[in-house]
């Protein structure tokens, strides 16, 4: 059954969605075909993205980065980060121990009415405020 839910990707799974094994390509692929609705990442999650990429592990060029933001552009929500997600995420930091910027993924995911958040990095299983689940799609 397909699930008609908003999700949102953290950054290590769009990292795993592009550079990953065979395998973790083919977990997240079929997360994404079991969905009815389009995936979101934020500017956030592009940013950090664009910065993982150019690093030594992968050390995409420019032209490269731009091929591939072109594409998750193409097949993913882009959701902005403003002062409203800014606040939300200081106060899910304060609520739920998470860093500034882990808390600023799930503030974006909150703002945009996702159900569900894959992350490998955070709590597996957590819900957070009623209303966002957290999965690693790994597990």
């Amino acid at each position: 059954m397909k699930d008609k839910e908003p999700f949102f990707f953290d950054t290590n799974i769009l990292i795993y969605s592009v550079y990953g094994t065979a395998s973790e390509q083919g977990k997240i692929k079929a997360l994404v075909t079991n969905q009815l609705t389009t995936p979101q990442v934020s500017t956030q999650v592009l940013k950090e993205f664009v910065n993982a990429s150019a690093k030594k592990k992968f050390h995409k060029t420019t032209s490269e980065l731009k091929q591939h933001l072109t594409k998750i552009n193409e097949s993913f929500v882009v959701a902005d980060v403003n002062l409203k997600t800014i606040l939300l995420a200081l106060d899910l930091k304060d609520e739920y121990r998470y860093s500034f910027y882990d808390s600023l993924i799930i503030a974006t995911a909150l703002e945009n009415s996702c159900a569900t958040l894959y992350s490998e990095d955070l709590q597996h299983g957590q819900i957070v405020r009623k209303k966002l689940r957290i999965v690693n799609p790994f597990k």
